[in-house]
């Protein structure tokens, strides 16, 4: 039974694999190149003062302690480039062998076929959306509802979380509901783009039975 929202209450610069220590440290770097990721406190302090590599996000390992922060956190905010922070473990397993510095950024793609809007806090995007009467629906895993179960055909915002730690915690409570992808097998999550074009696909589904 598909369950219908009431009315809303009023109210490292990546350096050049050149010449690479290993085969597995070159591979790493090929891998890294891919993904348009810096890694390293000076190379992205360089990326966010020459604004040539513009950067969708900086991510710092959570208890990183080092006097340039504070002029790295203060550039991201001039430029308006998301901060986040995440374990330690979390840059370890995403770099692999390499020293990080607990520091690393995902520079933009260089353009997108669709509107796009960059924000640095995510909470105050949501207070904005509900005085706007939009819902605030969030993907987890954990959640009661299933996706399908949720009107679509309601003006709504989806957030996602990040693959290895989810919706952050402020972000979740704030949301008006909750929606989980049913899977089977031992699949913990799934990528965060397959879960968007699965979630999306069912809201363009319920919206075009609805004409």
């Amino acid at each position: 039974m598909s369950r219908s929202p009431k009315s809303r209450r009023d109210g490292a610069a990546f350096p050049a694999a050149t010449s690479p220590l290993d085969r597995e440290r070159g591979e790493t770097i090929t891998r890294l190149e891919a993904d348009h990721t810096i890694y390293g406190l000076i190379p992205v302090l360089e990326a966010l003062r020459s604004g040539q590599r513009p950067l969708q996000q900086v991510t710092i390992a959570e208890g990183a302690r080092h006097e340039r922060l504070k002029e790295l956190l203060e550039l991201a905010k001039l430029a308006r480039v998301p901060v986040h922070r995440a374990p330690r473990l979390m840059l370890d397993r995403a770099l692999p062998g390499l020293t990080h510095q607990g520091v690393m950024a995902r520079t933009a793609a260089s353009g997108y076929y669709v509107a796009v809007a960059r924000v640095t806090n995510l909470v105050q995007l949501i207070e904005r959306l509900k005085q706007l009467n939009i819902w605030v629906v969030g993907a987890t895993g954990n959640a009661s509802l299933n996706y399908t179960e949720w009107d679509w055909n309601s003006p709504s915002a989806l957030f996602l979380g990040n693959e290895s730690t989810g919706l952050h915690r402020l972000v979740r409570e704030r949301c008006d509901t909750l929606v989980r992808i049913p899977v089977r097998g031992r699949i913990e999550s799934l990528n965060v783009s397959v879960a968007a074009g699965v979630i999306l696909y069912e809201a363009l589904r319920q919206r075009s039975e609805k004409k």
